[in-house]
């Protein structure tokens, strides 16, 4: 728990309020990469929170959400990103990173499996145009379990 203006706050609330101004500054000023970026990072930390303190649902823009539906809506923003911005080596890892929420959360091998496959495909796609770095080694590490 944090305290702020007295109030004790915990994770999932403060990330709900840094989602709902990130998404007020897609809103005001337009999309961008690292506008829609930061939407995907806030959906994803609120989802990581909710699952870390066993949170099944929170409401968020006066609807409940649960984890897995976020990590959808910020899986669609990073792809979204690639296909508005062209790919980078940022907005693939994003991808990337997305999907390994999926395969942490898959209830069957089968789910688990295409999110993996299409992993696998992002990171050939990265060392085709060079873009091989330590932190694609280190997703190639988590890709191969």
């Amino acid at each position: 728990l944090t305290e702020i203006d007295g109030e004790p706050r915990e994770p999932p609330g403060l990330y709900v309020e840094s989602l709902e101004i990130r998404r007020d500054i897609v809103t005001r000023f337009g999309a961008s990469p690292g506008s829609l970026r930061d939407v995907s990072i806030s959906l994803d930390r609120v989802a990581d929170a909710m699952r870390g303190l066993g949170i099944a649902s929170t409401e968020i823009d006066g609807e409940p959400r649960e984890p897995l539906g976020l990590y959808v809506e910020s899986l669609g923003i990073a792809h979204d990103i690639v296909t508005r911005f062209g790919a980078s080596p940022e907005s693939l890892r994003d991808v990337i990173v997305s999907l390994s929420k999926f395969v942490t959360m898959a209830d069957d091998t089968a789910n688990a499996s295409g999110h993996l496959q299409e992993a696998w495909s992002l990171l050939a796609d990265m060392r085709k145009r060079g873009w091989v770095s330590p932190q694609w080694e280190a997703d190639v590490a988590w890709a191969r379990g």
